[in-house]
């Protein structure tokens, strides 16, 4: 059966980033590229985007979004994810992007269950367990804006028992979801979303 939320892996393979590099301002795909890193091209750069659709048309945009975080490498081995709201220019030409906040990551013994095509999954990637959010202020960005104009606090579901963590951010205030992900101990690390009504 269809289904017309399903989960989805944000990028095709886990980055390996080692640092994060992007702050605030404007970007083109070709800027945010370099501006990661000479590896990341405005290709991978633009695959790193949540896309929650159309502002103003009905059942197309999502508010926010849900996120399970996945990669590889040892049991505890750890990971960032820096979530960025991604507002474009009109035409596209190009885009803002204001920091919602940043997820530390540490990775599990739960593992993905098949290596079919199109699993967001695979069995050789641990999810994490352990989730710890930090919003963005007003002085490196936008998430306690966010909380207080739409009562939008993000939130984790966590337990560090080797049990799949969760990440709830309610409303990215009318943006997309640029994510800047990059390793601590681990070896690769991307997520799964889906988004929010």
């Amino acid at each position: 059966m269809p289904l017309d939320n399903p989960q989805k892996r944000l990028t095709a393979t886990n980055s390996v980033l080692t640092a994060a590099s992007v702050t605030q301002g404007r970007y083109t795909f070709t800027t945010l590229g370099a501006a990661t890193t000479a590896a990341v091209s405005a290709a991978v750069a633009q695959s790193y985007v949540m896309n929650l659709g159309m502002p103003g048309i009905a059942g197309q945009r999502f508010r926010g979004f849900e996120a399970q975080i996945i990669g590889t490498g040892a049991d505890n081995s750890t990971a960032t994810i820096v979530f960025w709201q991604l507002k474009y220019s009109q035409g596209a030409i190009d885009f803002e992007l204001n920091k919602l906040g940043s997820l530390a990551c540490i990775f599990s013994t739960a593992v993905g269950c098949s290596d079919a095509t199109g699993s967001p999954v695979l069995t050789t990637e641990r999810i994490a367990d352990t989730l710890t959010w930090t919003n963005a202020t007003t002085t490196s960005g936008i998430g306690d804006m966010g909380t207080t104009a739409y009562g939008s606090l993000p939130i984790v579901a966590r337990n560090g028992s080797n049990t799949p963590g969760r990440l709830y951010v309610p409303d990215v205030q009318n943006g997309d979801v640029f994510c800047e992900m990059y390793l601590g101990t681990a070896t690769g690390v991307n997520l799964v979303w889906e988004g929010i009504t």
